[in-house]
This record gives C-alpha cells, sequence and structure tokens, in this order.
C-alpha cells in the first residue's frame, strides 16, 4: 500500500467504513476520531519500554505488517484489557475499530497489490499483438496461452497436454463470461459487425431496425467497468417459481411493445420463449444472455426489469476496472481491415488508450456515442502468411501492432517413427525444399504430423494435408511438388505414400 500522511489515511478509512459498514454518524466520530485518544491513554499508562515507543496515531501504521506489529504490542499490554472493557466508546468496544481498521488495511493491501501486480507484470505485454506465421503452426493454440498469460499474470509455454486442457476450460469460462471474445475476419465482415451497426429487427411484428452494437464495442464497453450483482442468487429463485408452470399454463410478460410473451424453465434451467398469438414455443434464452443482454433485448429486458421489482435484483458498475479483457481476432489478414476498423485504428495505439498519456475519444457514426479504447483491453490477432505476406498488410495496422512469429517447430514430434518414417526429420525436409523453391512462409506446421501414430493416420494427414497443401503453393506444377517430396513426377502418380514419404524424408534423390 502506497505511504500517505495520516490526515489522508484517516479521511480513506472514514470513506471504507462509510461505504462497507451500516454506521451512524456519532459511530463514525467514535471509531476514527476517539478511537485515537483511548490509544493513548493505553500507551501513557504502560510500564513496558516496547508499548510507551508506540505510535497512538494508528493513521501512521499503513501496512498489514506494520499494523499487526502495533496490535501485538499494544495487546499484551494489561492496560489495553482494562480500557477494552471499561472504557467504551460509542458504538462498541476499543477493539471494535481496531478491528474495522485491520480489515480496511486487508482490503486496500488487496486493491493496490492488484493493481501494482498488473501495472508491473503486463508492463511488456504489447495491448496489440499479431501472431504470424506458415499454416499449421498453432497460432490460434497459442491465442490460449497468450490471453491465460494475460490474465494470470504468468507466462504460459510449452505446456503439457493436461495443463492445456485446463487452460482450455478456464478460457472457455471467461468466454462466456465474457472477460474474453474471439472473432475470425474474412472478406465480407464489416464495420457494422464490428462496431456498430443499423439490423432489421427481426422479433419485431412490422418491419423494424435497430442499432446493434458490435463484438470491438461490447468488449470495450466491459472492460471499461466491473459488475457485481446477486444475479446468480435471483435467477435461482425465478426459475424455481417457474418450475409450477409448464405449456398449457405459462407464465406471461409483455414486451417494450406490450406483446405478450410466455416463459416455462427448460431441464437445463435456460428459459422457453413462446411468442405469437397463440404463444408457441419459438427459442430458449440461455441464463447467460438473460444476464448480459446479449442481443436479446427484446425479451431479455422485461425479463430482467421483472426481477428488479419482483427480486431485489441488484447491480453495480465499477468504473475503471484494472481486470484485463482479451479480444482474439483470428485470420485478422483476410478481412478489409481499413474497414473493419475504420476510425478507430487510431484509438487502438498504447498512448490513445483510455487512462494512458494521450487518450482519445471519437464520436461513433451511427450512435453518436463519445467512444474510447480502454487501457486493459489487449487484442491478440493471428495471421497466416501463406494467404499474405506482411509485406502487404496495411501499413496502419503494421504500425500498430507487435508481431511474434509461430514458426514450424519439428522438435515437438520427437523423432516419433511410424512404418519407418521419422516423421520430425520428414518434416524438417519437406520444410527445406518448400524454403529453397518457393519461400519461408509457405512451409508446413509441425500440427499436420501431431497426433500421427498409425499407418492409416500417416496416410491421411500426406493424402488429405500435405499434398493438398502442396498442390495449391505449385499449382499446375506436379514436377515441383514431386521435387519437394524428392521424387520423380512417374513416382509421384504412381507409387504407394509409404516409398514417397521414405524418400522425402533423405535429403538428398536416392
Amino acid at each position: 500500500m502506497a505511504n500517505t500522511n495520516t490526515e489522508e489515511q484517516k479521511r480513506l478509512f472514514k470513506d471504507w467504513l462509510q461505504n462497507n459498514r451500516k454506521i451512524s454518524q456519532a459511530t463514525l466520530t467514535s471509531y476514527t476520531e476517539d478511537i485515537l485518544s483511548k490509544l493513548k491513554e493505553i500507551i501513557e499508562l504502560s510500564n513496558n519500554e516496547k508499548v510507551k515507543s508506540l505510535n497512538p496515531n494508528m493513521y501512521s501504521y499503513q501496512t498489514k505488517k506494520e499494523f499487526d506489529y502495533f496490535i501485538k504490542t499494544i495487546k499484551s499490554d494489561p492496560n489495553f484489557d482494562i480500557i477494552n472493557k471499561t472504557g467504551q466508546i460509542s458504538g462498541g468496544w476499543v477493539s471494535t475499530p481496531l478491528n474495522h481498521y485491520e480489515k480496511f488495511l486487508v482490503d486496500n493491501y488487496k486493491t493496490n497489490e492488484s493493481i501494482n501486480k498488473d501495472e508491473i507484470n503486463n508492463m511488456n505485454i504489447p495491448l496489440n499483438q499479431i501472431l504470424y506465421g506458415p499454416p499449421g503452426t498453432g497460432k490460434t493454440y497459442n491465442t490460449v496461452l497468450k490471453a491465460m498469460s494475460i490474465i494470470d499474470n504468468n507466462e504460459y509455454k510449452d505446456v503439457s497436454d493436461e495443463k492445456y486442457s485446463e487452460l482450455k476450460t478456464r478460457f472457455d469460462e471467461l468466454k462466456q463470461a465474457g472477460q474474453i471474445e474471439f472473432v475470425t475476419f474474412h472478406q465480407s465482415y464489416s464495420y457494422e459487425e464490428f462496431v456498430e451497426g443499423i439490423k432489421p429487427d427481426l422479433n419485431a411484428d412490422n418491419l423494424a431496425y435497430k442499432l446493434e452494437n458490435g463484438i470491438f464495442k461490447n468488449i470495450c464497453k466491459n472492460s471499461a467497468k466491473t459488475t457485481t450483482d446477486n444475479f446468480d442468487e435471483v435467477y435461482e429463485k425465478f426459475i424455481n417459481d417457474l418450475s409450477e408452470y409448464n405449456e398449457d399454463n405459462l407464465f406471461t410478460l409483455k414486451t417494450g411493445k406490450e406483446k405478450t410473451f410466455g416463459i416455462t424453465v427448460n431441464s437445463n434451467k435456460n428459459l422457453s420463449i413462446y411468442m405469437g398469438k397463440n404463444l408457441t414455443k419459438w427459442a430458449t434464452l440461455t441464463k447467460e444472455n438473460l444476464k448480459n443482454l446479449s442481443n436479446w433485448n427484446y425479451y431479455a429486458t422485461p425479463i430482467y426489469e421483472y426481477l428488479k421489482s419482483n427480486y431485489n435484483l441488484s447491480s453495480q458498475s465499477i468504473e475503471n476496472s484494472k481486470k484485463p479483457h482479451i479480444l482474439i481476432i483470428d485470420e485478422i489478414n483476410r478481412g478489409d481491415v481499413s474497414k473493419i476498423f475504420g476510425e478507430l485504428i487510431t484509438l487502438i495505439e498504447e498512448d490513445k488508450r483510455i487512462g494512458n498519456k494521450h487518450q482519445m475519444k471519437i464520436t461513433l457514426p451511427y450512435s453518436k456515442e463519445s467512444f474510447g479504447v480502454p487501457n486493459n483491453l489487449y487484442i491478440i490477432g493471428t495471421m497466416n502468411t501463406a494467404d499474405r505476406s506482411i509485406a502487404l498488410l496495411d501499413t496502419a495496422l503494421r504500425r500498430r501492432f507487435d508481431f511474434e512469429e509461430i514458426m514450424p517447430r519439428p522438435e515437438l514430434l520427437n523423432n516419433k517413427v511410424v512404418e519407418g518414417i521419422n516423421l520430425q526429420t520428414l518434416l524438417i525436409r519437406i520444410n527445406e525444399r518448400i524454403t529453397n523453391k518457393y519461400d519461408r512462409d509457405h512451409q508446413i506446421g509441425h500440427s499436420y504430423l501431431m497426433g500421427v501414430n498409425t499407418k492409416e493416420q500417416l496416410e491421411r494427414a500426406y493424402k488429405n494435408r500435405i499434398l493438398p497443401l502442396l498442390n495449391e503453393y505449385f499449382y499446375n506444377e506436379s514436377e515441383t511438388v514431386a521435387e519437394v517430396l524428392n521424387c520423380s513426377k512417374t513416382e509421384l502418380n504412381q507409387s504407394d505414400f509409404i516409398t514417397i514419404l521414405t524418400k522425402a524424408q533423405n535429403d538428398n534423390k536416392k
């Protein structure tokens, strides 16, 4: 906890008491002012030199360690028990405000420790990074490790299968909670899907349009605040009450347009929605979609309001959250980046983020909202260099991202031998020839051969993955494909795959 002067420390303690304890103004004064005179009295009455050396102003002890020593020492004096039992202050014993102050120190220590940990450990992690390399090198696999490294402030690299499975499970949970988002760019992906746009309202009875936030705007809003609520508890009570209803006896509410819709709870504890004149079953509203109001505003909003009115659903938003949020953009180079990001390409720069030195906001074109990108949002992109070279990337994008190359790692195949074929050697030899005849950006990744343990799996990897990729690289050049596999064109067309791969793993023709 940062050192502050004693008056400032007293003010912080008062604020903490008012926010965390239901006490009167008189009790607040006793806990923060009167306690000091009682502590002074105990110290002055003491015959113990250690106790006499204590500072009676408890606000001078601003870390848990310092305060622990103070409490241990002062409580060792017999006068503490005497004054604690006989010298009550308004609102409780002398020990009561000391306990509160200790809890205050613990809470503030945790808060500051968390913030400092974020600032120190995440200092060298770029807010915008792209993992690039040939196909099959594990770029998407590594986005999970990168994301969880940021979340846990602990670098994960070359983890075991068991550890990866554990991290992936947590990754999926954080995706459900909205702390991590994943999107894949493609040629027709647009600003309207990514940031915000006007879209038809399929739930309206007549033709209507609504403004809808995109995945980027949503995660920016989520990362700018922390929400605490009692939703889980309220939802359990609500679905328990709903268990009395069924398709023949629906629980009903009205939408904002006064249209009646029905609700029942299904076996998965999600809500079945019934709509139309005859209230026929239409869709399922999951607990998560209700909680996040995710594109279900037409039905989720009236249910949410009903829970607030009838089940005391409450929520509190705390702005300027420090919790890291992560947006993963797979195949970032396949989309038209300047079209998708639009004016936001400027705002993702580290120094332009909200809370940083040169923070900036812009007015969004559809909603007219003032919008900025929080400094706790991390963007991780992946890029297949076989599709497009980094040199051809949008210049504005290149300037705003750190690039980390993810290349084939044959050593991960551990010299595994299948049907006389050393998979590690095979991959090394093929990639050497691809590099010589094409370039290093079009090598074959190790994942193409990971998990190959039998002849059948090897045949599938060769015929369904490796050979089609080589034919794509060297279109209409079957002779070059044969040279990459270290065989003749005739052998490529007539020999069995084991014979071809046996030749391919050798360093020259035999």
